[in-house]
């Protein structure tokens, strides 16, 4: 019921603590598409892409490394990043969020060890990388995305804000900076971390540490409106919007993927007996008939090991 206290300590050492989390009631979907990822070592698969011809792109983050994964489980290196030394503990040295541009590129964050380096690259069709905006060194650049006029949003879990990268790239600027999105706390664990934009506009971001999610609303200049607590007791990684304005939030070390609805009681609709553990991040397929699939990519137990379980990308089939 509400008000448990929900605990769990993490690889890096720091225990996550959520006040207050959410009751959820189960409404499993189906699985509908099994991948198993590359598990010859453990590895810190962060984010996800879905491409048109039913292939994705998945962050490795620890090796730097973008993968394309088709649906038959062919996994090839598609780019190489300059990370530079991976530290968790300090979260630097890996890639962590990705987006598809409205030029087809792949955009990514690397978070390098080398302050030249950090910044949002941009991905070319052949796998080239080329640095298209180069953050501060303070900054922990997560969640990403784009927005129709091809402008990229940022969620900074350093820092606790919003960066926006124009269509060309350049220099960032902070576009929101809010206590809603977070601070960190004094913890290693993320403060603002996924981000989305849903079809009307409207500018979403997981909290992981504070169990939030937070709604942008954005002014008819570009710049951001009101900030506001949309929902609260869930303690989301990254995410995915549906054409009906749900949001279906992975929730990494607890083996969860949660609907949340305005109004509705929240839903698990997928958990670590349909193999998903540790899922890092969610996304709609690309094409018209996987349009009601959710593929959740999970670094099975990177951070929590569960024995038996394994780094995969689950398909869950929502379609009613």
């Amino acid at each position: 019921e509400d008000g448990i206290r929900d605990c769990t300590r993490s690889l890096v050492g720091s225990e996550m603590c959520i006040r207050d989390r959410k009751y959820c009631v189960d409404d499993l979907a189906s699985v509908h598409t099994f991948i198993p990822l590359p598990d010859d070592t453990p590895e810190l698969y962060e984010n996800i892409v879905a491409l048109d011809d039913g292939s994705f792109i998945v962050v490795a983050a620890s090796r730097g490394e973008l993968l394309h994964v088709t649906e038959a489980g062919e996994v090839r290196v598609f780019s190489k990043l300059p990370t530079g030394v991976f530290d968790l503990t300090s979260f630097e040295g890996m890639v962590s969020g990705v987006s598809r541009g409205l030029d087809d590129a792949i955009y990514t964050m690397v978070i390098a060890s080398d302050p030249a380096n950090r910044g949002i690259w941009r991905v070319d069709s052949a796998g080239n990388p080329t640095l298209w905006s180069r953050f501060p060194v303070a900054s922990g650049g997560n969640g990403m995305a784009s927005d129709r006029a091809g402008n990229i949003f940022v969620a900074d879990s350093n820092l606790g804000l919003i960066w926006k990268v124009g269509p060309d790239g350049g220099e960032p600027v902070v576009w929101a900076d809010d206590d809603l999105l977070g601070t960190g706390e004094g913890s290693a664990l993320p403060a603002a971390n996924g981000i989305k934009i849903a079809a009307d506009g409207t500018v979403f971001v997981t909290t992981t540490l504070p169990g939030r999610v937070v709604r942008v609303d954005v002014n008819s200049d570009g710049s951001a409106g009101e900030i506001t607590q949309w929902d609260s007791g869930i303690s989301g990684d990254d995410f995915d919007i549906d054409s009906r304005g749900r949001l279906y939030v992975t929730t990494h070390p607890f083996n969860t993927v949660v609907r949340l609805e305005s109004g509705q009681a929240c839903a698990v609709v997928g958990n670590a007996d349909m193999g998903i553990v540790g899922p890092t991040a969610a996304v709609f397929g690309a094409r018209a008939e996987d349009s009601s699939v959710l593929y959740v990519v999970n670094d099975g137990g990177y951070m929590l090991p569960l024995r038996g379980a394994g780094p995969s990308i689950v398909g869950l089939d929502l379609s009613e």
